[in-house]
């Protein structure tokens, strides 16, 4: 492209017939000769008598085209420029704005699709292992991982509450954790807490266990009953089991466990 600059004004400088001029373009590329030297060296050109009368216009024409020329150019450039830096940029997720600052604005769709795809991952995994470790921290298995439940377990086996006609089994979770799984929790990492210090740094020989079953008694729910025992009047029930059912639908303060005792573990005590 600068050759071709470059023989045009020789072009036009060879029809002028000035040799200053050719100096300029000696000296300095096509590109830098700027209006003002071009007109400057016309009037030395014009006081030593060398052009012609037509020199005003050819030099104003040439001037014309030099500016224009490196304007294009210039212009040409920077757009080439910008187009190439928002290709970039968009293909980064990044809006490009316009202005005289070149103010890089990130796109607000994409992050908030990737924040909100992070925030639900996180969500699911805290869910599935805490829904997990629930679970399994409340199984038979784990229970009786400890030696010291195992007097619980054996007299659990031969209640009623693993032994039945209708094959209904009540688990350890069943009875001795609340419905909900907010308070399930809550009470799993205290007794949890206390269950570990005495196994580990105590001495679970020691316990007193008909105190400790008295305690748990006290914490069993009558919302762990009826997950069971829906109905309060089945066919068999006893009169005196009647009337007392009666009373505590009418309003009685009694709960499950206050008539219900010693169902379950009664050979550890």
């Amino acid at each position: 492209m600068k050759s071709a600059i470059t023989d045009r004004l020789r072009s036009f400088i060879s029809k002028l017939g000035s040799s200053p001029d050719e100096e300029i373009l000696r000296r300095k590329p096509p590109e830098k000769v700027s209006a003002d030297e071009t007109a400057e060296h016309f009037n030395k050109s014009k006081a030593s008598g060398s052009g012609s009368e037509k020199g005003p216009f050819l030099f104003d024409a040439l001037r014309d085209t030099v500016d224009g020329v490196s304007g294009s150019a210039e212009k040409a450039a920077e757009s080439a420029e910008k187009s190439f830096k928002g290709r970039t940029l968009e293909s980064l997720g990044a809006k490009v704005v316009d202005s005289d600052e070149k103010v890089l604005r990130f796109s607000n769709k994409r992050l908030v699709v990737l924040t909100s795809m992070v925030v639900v991952t996180i969500i699911v995994v805290f869910y599935s292992f805490t829904t997990w470790s629930v679970g399994y921290t409340s199984s038979e298995e784990f229970c009786t991982s400890c030696h010291e439940m195992m007097g619980a377990y054996q007299a659990w086996k031969t209640s009623s509450h693993y032994k039945n006609d209708s094959g209904v089994v009540a688990t350890c979770a069943d009875c001795h954790l609340p419905t909900d799984m907010i308070s399930k929790i809550k009470v799993k990492i205290i007794t949890g807490t206390r269950d570990s210090f005495v196994h580990y740094l105590g001495n679970p020989e020691d316990l007193d266990f008909k105190e400790l079953a008295i305690k748990a008694r006290e914490n069993i729910s009558d919302a762990s009953c009826v997950q069971c025992h829906k109905n309060p009047f089945p066919v068999n029930l006893s009169k005196g089991g009647f009337i007392a059912h009666r009373a505590v639908e009418r309003g009685a303060n009694k709960k499950c466990v206050d008539c219900h005792q010693n169902l379950v573990h009664t050979r550890n005590l």
